[in-house]
């Protein structure tokens, strides 16, 4: 969180699961080894989870950095914990997008949402963002491979989805790419959320590392992505800019 704030972002998300609900019937009673030895891995995710008093820490610890946080809810329970403790908005993960109890469950909380679109067709984001409702926020364009191959970015799509649901939620992206370009492109081309993955050692466990930023990453990309939003701020209709003024006055030999 502190780092994050560093760099310069204006939220950290989090994931908050409900294990019963989420892990698979054959998957509970799996071995997993970890840090509490080897256990079953329903136990391994229920212990994973943060709870209302680690949320709380979270909450504190965010006010004195001066920065948000939100998280995505992978179900119904989930939305509604997170809606309780007074969450400013929730997050759809591209796994759920076709879950209609958690779609049914989110309009009903009333809070804005954010859903990524990792994995689904059409017709699958069509029916999500109607379930939505006005509800919807930003809706992000993402692909679900952790790390993303670069011929597999399709940027295109997020301009897809801009036109299609334009006036009904912002459009902008989640990246799973290790290069720092992809969120840069994607702000520079109107995306009005541009989500990574951070983390302090791309050589750690787990899959999520290989598609992250370290910090020097994040950096860039922070960076590079203010940078796209700057470019892009001015009105396109006023012509010559502020700057060009005096430079006319030395540099023409006749001024109209």
């Amino acid at each position: 969180m502190s780092l994050a704030a560093g760099l310069g972002c204006d939220y950290v998300k989090f994931q908050k699961r409900d294990p019963d609900l989420c892990v698979p019937e054959h998957q509970k009673d799996v071995p997993k080894a970890c840090r509490w030895g080897p256990i079953p891995y329903i136990e391994y995710r229920r212990r994973m989870e943060f709870g209302e008093d680690d949320y709380a820490e979270i909450d504190g610890h965010c006010n004195a950095v001066g920065i948000g946080w939100f998280a995505s809810a992978w179900d119904h329970n989930s939305a509604h914990f997170l809606a309780d403790i007074g969450v400013p908005f929730l997050k759809v993960p591209s796994a759920q997008a076709t879950n209609p109890k958690l779609l049914t469950a989110l309009r009903g909380l009333g809070l804005p949402v954010v859903l990524s679109t990792g994995m689904s067709t059409d017709e699958q984001v069509r029916h999500a963002v109607s379930e939505l409702g006005t509800c919807l926020a930003y809706l992000l364009h993402c692909v679900s491979s952790y790390p993303t191959p670069d011929d597999e970015v399709n940027m295109g799509r997020m301009l897809l989805l801009r036109n299609r649901y334009r006036g009904v939620a912002e459009v902008g992206y989640s990246n799973h790419s290790p290069k720092t370009t992809f969120p840069i492109f994607a702000a520079a081309l109107g995306a009005r959320m541009v989500e990574f993955h951070l983390t302090i050692c791309r050589d750690g466990r787990g899959s999520d590392h290989a598609a992250s930023f370290d910090p020097v990453r994040a950096a860039r990309v922070v960076n590079g992505i203010r940078d796209a939003a700057l470019a892009f701020e001015a009105d396109p209709s006023e012509a010559p800019q502020p700057s060009e003024v005096e430079a006319a006055k030395r540099l023409r030999r006749v001024l109209p």
